[in-house]
């Protein structure tokens, strides 16, 4: 079970997500995105052990705005 990085544009929006996800029982955590990955810069990451589909719905329908996502490497 690898790592995936849901990337969104700000610490608050990751703090939001993170607790929504493990208020879901995922497993769930927050970093600063890599450099080389962020795009929009000051963005933050939400680290999940699943495949991101299987929990962006939820984040997008609580008004989570979803930058990109990526495998960790």
């Amino acid at each position: 079970m690898g790592q995936h990085l849901i990337m969104v544009s700000s610490i608050t929006q990751a703090i939001k997500g993170r607790d929504l996800l493990r208020s879901n029982g995922k497993k769930a955590y927050i970093e600063k995105t890599p450099s080389h990955l962020d795009t929009h810069g000051c963005g933050y990451s939400i680290i999940v052990y699943e495949q991101p589909e299987n929990v962006i719905s939820l984040l997008k329908n609580s008004g989570i705005r979803i930058i990109g996502t990526s495998d960790r490497i």
